[in-house]
């Protein structure tokens, strides 16, 4: 039994590759998503491997990453799933998204794979769902956005590695965005943190989830599938209480409600409440050295004149803080005024 065979690509075809090492040509089944995904013939590369041994045949199945080889090993577990059946599963799913849909019951998800009825989808998601959890899914980046009323533009990076924080990967963007653009935030991290994954070889995750909406989730989708990666991206759906229970995942995209007793919701929760609480103190420390003039620059409707005079009256911060709306509207005009009050309100929140 070998782990992995390292060679040189000499074929590829629908089902198979051939991969010469030692003067040796190994025939080995991929899914056709893996097989795509190769060099082009004459590149080495490193393929890992399953041996499956019956009395009348020796087969070796191969996977590009250790997460495919997982999950063709928890398939084979499960009665009625065969080898032939689990690569054609992986041809047809990440294995994210696959161990995503386990988790959350999504019966029909699993069944609009080749090969699958609702019987046989049923049985997977019962014979995998305590072996599979939300922290199998290896390695997870969460981002979270925050402004104060289009000034001061941040994002936070937390991840999560086997289900537990991996602090050291943290990451703090500052926006170069200046205005209040939940989207074109979105759009520009996502783009940031991928091109620095590609341009660095850095890991990519297993799956990417915003802390938002349909809106959120298409432009990370967008930004990702331009940078050519194969990343599953969710997003995190809250209720009028403004706490989390649907879960947006899959393409297209559905709605999936979340069992507030289950595990999975926990982990969610403490991974939805991590990326905010960092986020948000970025934002604070980036607030506080904004300097003054900087503040008033960001604020639409005052421009240099009135920015001066504010300046002039008031100069501080707290003193315009503690200055009536009618005290203000001696200076701007009343939108300006209401909009400037607003955000002195929260200023410090």
């Amino acid at each position: 039994m070998f782990s992995y065979i390292k060679g040189t690509i000499e074929a590829k075809t629908q089902n198979y590759i051939i991969l010469e090492t030692g003067g040796i040509g190994y025939k080995i089944f991929m899914s056709q998503t893996a097989i795509e995904k190769l060099e082009e013939l004459g590149t080495k590369k490193k393929i890992y491997t399953y041996m499956r041994v019956r009395e009348d045949d020796v087969s070796i199945y191969g996977f590009i990453t250790e997460e495919e080889l997982r999950m063709f090993e928890l398939l084979l577990g499960v009665s009625g799933i065969g080898a032939k059946g689990a690569v054609s599963i992986l041809s047809n799913i990440t294995p994210s998204s696959f161990a995503l849909a386990v988790i959350t019951d999504d019966v029909a998800k699993i069944k609009s794979l080749p090969g699958i009825g609702v019987k046989t989808a049923q049985r997977i998601i019962l014979e995998l769902k305590d072996k599979l959890k939300l922290d199998s899914v290896d390695r997870i980046e969460l981002f979270d956005n925050s402004n104060l009323f289009g000034t001061f533009n941040v994002s936070g990076m937390v991840v999560f590695v086997d289900g537990k924080p991996s602090k050291n990967d943290y990451r703090k963007f500052k926006i170069t965005n200046d205005k209040n653009d939940d989207y074109g935030t979105m759009r520009e991290v996502i783009y940031r943190r991928y091109f620095r994954v590609l341009k660095d070889g850095l890991v990519k995750p297993s799956l990417v989830i915003v802390d938002g909406g349909l809106g959120q989730i298409n432009v990370a989708r967008e930004v990702i599938n331009e940078l050519g990666l194969d990343i599953p991206v969710c997003g995190l759906k809250k209720d009028d209480k403004h706490a989390t229970n649907v879960l947006l995942g899959f393409e297209p995209v559905v709605e999936i409600p979340i069992d507030k007793r289950s595990d999975l919701f926990l982990l969610l929760t403490k991974m939805q409440t991590e990326v905010h609480n960092f986020t948000i103190s970025y934002h604070k420390q980036i607030r506080s050295k904004g300097a003054l003039s900087t503040v008033l620059d960001n604020i639409e409707g005052i421009g240099e004149v009135r920015k001066n005079k504010l300046l002039k009256k008031y100069k501080t911060i707290s003193k315009m803080k503690e200055a009536s709306l009618e005290e203000l509207e001696e200076i701007l005009p009343k939108d300006t005024a209401i909009t400037f009050k607003e955000f002195l309100d929260n200023y410090d929140k």
